[in-house]
């Protein structure tokens, strides 16, 4: 493949809900099923992980794991391998595969509403007016846990060069020499909650990224996902992630507990994003481990009972 970047950049492209409303992805899967789709013409896509992961930003090797997981799950097709090149064309029959995701994800709404609705009918009229505002609010949050995730693909997609020997049809893509930038999604947008959170987090000494930077704004997001419910399925208070955070820190810089060596240095320099969730990593989500309990004490390290220095005196006072 001839892997020399385009002049053109890619201005937007679709992603269908069968695809970024499954739980079992995420961001990296659907830019690379893209970039996969976008290559898939008559000698189907043969790009090398190198050259993918030049893309994403990512390792060969994570490159690799991913496409495996759309090979999996069989969004994507393996044609053939020679233990050079790799040839790999979109799964035509994905979306009826995968139909049960908008089945499931239609049924929720609907559920959702119909709760907001009963709700509604059960306050009785005095609060029609203030409850119908109300509603539709929570009615466009629930839309918006989608939505972001695709807007958040469409800016990161538009970065991508895309070489001249495997142009996308009109059908898939739009070329354009200029490209808007992008505006800040509500996502992104920094509430008070956050911005506290945030300044703990920096107050004690822990990595925080450069404001406005995407590991920052990916931390915004994450902290947005954990007081809403969104993230990892139930909603956690300020003083929850705080005590989470606390006990973080224990285990990133008190020597008197687990763990120890070259991996308590690395929680150091783990940015907020990565403590809330972290896919590629053995333990995916630090804060849940955290946010229940504190970090183990290293053996040999308990607390020794205080010497007696007058014990006579002691015993004098025990027995009386």
């Amino acid at each position: 493949m001839d892997e020399q970047e385009n002049r053109f950049s890619l201005k937007y492209i679709k992603l269908e809900p069968e695809l970024f409303l499954n739980k079992d992805l995420d961001r990296i899967h659907c830019i690379l099923f893209a970039v996969i789709e976008l290559y898939d013409g008559e000698d189907h896509c043969y790009a090398s992980n190198r050259y993918l992961a030049n893309l994403v930003g990512l390792s060969s090797n994570a490159v690799s794991s991913a496409i495996n997981v759309l090979i999996e799950k069989r969004y994507v097709t393996l044609i053939s391998f020679d233990g050079r090149k790799r040839y790999l064309k979109v799964n035509e029959d994905y979306k009826k595969i995968h139909a049960g995701i908008i089945t499931q994800y239609n049924q929720r709404c609907s559920d959702y509403k119909e709760t907001l609705l009963q709700t509604k009918r059960t306050l009785g009229g005095s609060l029609k007016e203030g409850l119908s505002q109300n509603t539709s609010s929570l009615i466009q949050e629930v839309e918006e846990d989608s939505s972001s995730k695709e807007e958040e693909l469409s800016f990161a997609l538009a970065k991508l060069p895309i070489p001249p020997s495997q142009r996308p049809d009109r059908k898939r893509g739009t070329f354009t020499q200029q490209q808007e930038p992008p505006t800040v999604s509500k996502s992104h947008r920094i509430t008070p909650i956050v911005e506290r959170i945030l300044s703990y987090w920096k107050s004690k000494q822990l990595y925080m990224p450069r404001e406005g930077s995407k590991i920052y704004l990916e931390g915004v997001k994450k902290i947005k996902g954990l007081t809403m419910g969104t993230l990892l399925g139930q909603k956690y208070s300020e003083d929850q992630i705080k005590r989470a955070i606390d006990n973080f820190v224990k285990a990133a810089f008190d020597d008197d507990y687990e763990p120890c060596g070259d991996y308590k240095d690395s929680l150091r320099k783990k940015p907020i994003s990565n403590f809330i969730l972290d896919k590629w990593a053995k333990e995916k989500s630090l804060f849940q481990k955290y946010v229940s309990e504190e970090p183990k004490k290293r053996k040999g390290r308990e607390e020794e009972p205080l010497e007696d220095n007058h014990p006579e005196q002691t015993r004098q006072l025990m027995s009386l």
